[in-house]
């Protein structure tokens, strides 16, 4: 009897990502979920300077020219962005793969350059999304963007500067995961040698 085990190189099999655009089926997708509205900034002003750097829950958002929580410039809602037109980078803690939110731009639509990365430090997209205005977050005209790795879990997202990138409604969660290849390397190495054990018990 003929008995197959198949074996995957890690090198040989490339990282996937899956993009979603639509929160529903995002979130339909995910075994556990956390989600941050911002709203407990309780922002009563244009703008509220938060700082180089600010923690909610297992992200970390980090700005170089600081992070800044807005509910004015049209929005609707409180919304962490940028305002000194500088590279703004979110940062996952360890487990999970799966990351959304809505974006915007603070003063028109256009595009956010955007660049994602797992915890291997592959670079899993970078590229340019198409988003409106930021008055239209939070709304039935968001943009959403959601992003699944169905590989290594999520490690950053950095939103490049121009146009100030802004964001609300951030989700972060897992799914069921797809096995390592060298777990399903091992897992066929011992099926095929269990059936040889058994077989060699009939001798």
């Amino acid at each position: 009897m003929l008995v197959l085990a198949i074996c995957f190189s890690s090198s040989s099999v490339n990282a996937a990502l899956i993009t979603f655009t639509d929160r529903a089926s995002f979130e339909a997708a995910l075994a556990t979920s956390v989600l941050e509205d911002f709203e407990s900034l309780g922002t009563t002003s244009t703008s509220q300077n938060l700082g180089t750097s600010v923690s909610f829950g297992d992200v970390t958002i980090a700005n170089p020219g600081n992070v800044w929580a807005t509910a004015g410039f049209g929005a609707t809602t409180v919304q962490v962005g940028d305002q000194n037109n500088r590279d703004t980078l979110l940062t996952l803690a360890p487990g999970y793969n799966a990351l959304g939110m809505d974006m915007g731009l603070l003063f028109s639509g256009g595009t956010i350059n955007v660049i994602l990365k797992d915890v291997l430090n592959n670079t899993l997209l970078s590229q340019g999304l198409s988003v409106t205005d930021n008055n239209n977050l939070g709304t039935a005209s968001t943009t959403f963007f959601g992003f699944i790795s169905d590989s290594a879990d999520l490690q950053s997202l950095t939103l490049l500067s121009g146009g100030f990138p802004t964001i609300d409604n951030l989700i972060i969660g897992t799914t069921e995961k797809i096995p390592e290849p060298g777990m399903l390397s091992l897992f066929a190495m011992g099926l095929f040698f269990l059936r040889r054990f058994k077989m060699s018990d009939k001798v």
